[in-house]
């Protein structure tokens, strides 16, 4: 994805580009119904059904802070915990020393993992934040409590490697958002 996602954004006609996409979106399908999703996509559901924002548009405004969530130690352990120590962070660290980017510690591994994201959007064109995507701060604000509770009863949630708390998905919210 990393190496043919922009080729394929940016030079359409680019045949082998696209192949290579097809082939790992069908394979994040497989993955998909092997593993499920977590709040990343519980998250873009909500965006994108209260602002009209396309759903993979709408994963990549809520990832980084997904990631940064997700690797960080849980700031209070809720009563359905998913494992007694996270494992998170040492997987996006291996997702990035796979990816042959900085991970000789799983932090460096980490924040090389959302540099790398960050990166990607910004060669395909996609706006950074939220804001960035077009949503008036006034909007946003009326919503995001409404969007955090809706998506925490979403049937991803159970699915990610930190279970949330609903003022979780407002702080994810509000990064995501860019202030």
């Amino acid at each position: 994805v990393f190496e043919h996602l922009p080729q394929a954004v940016n030079h359409g006609t680019n045949a082998l580009a696209r192949e290579k996409m097809h082939n790992a979106s069908t394979i994040a399908g497989m993955a998909f119904t092997n593993a499920f999703l977590g709040i990343n996509h519980c998250l873009a559901h909500i965006l994108g059904a209260t602002f009209h924002v396309p759903h993979g548009r709408a994963n990549s405004l809520v990832m980084i802070p997904v990631i940064r969530y997700n690797a960080s130690l849980p700031k209070k352990f809720v009563a359905y915990p998913k494992y007694r120590v996270p494992q998170a962070k040492p997987r996006y660290a291996e997702i990035a020393a796979t990816l042959k980017l900085p991970a000789s510690t799983e932090d460096q591994g980490v924040q090389s993992l959302i540099k790398a994201v960050a990166d990607l959007k910004a060669k395909v064109g996609m706006p950074a934040t939220i804001k960035e995507a077009g949503v008036a701060r006034a909007d946003f604000d009326k919503q995001v409590k409404r969007m955090a509770e809706v998506a925490f009863d979403d049937q991803c949630v159970g699915a990610n490697p930190c279970y949330p708390r609903v003022k979780d998905l407002v702080g994810i919210l509000w990064e995501a958002y860019g202030e």
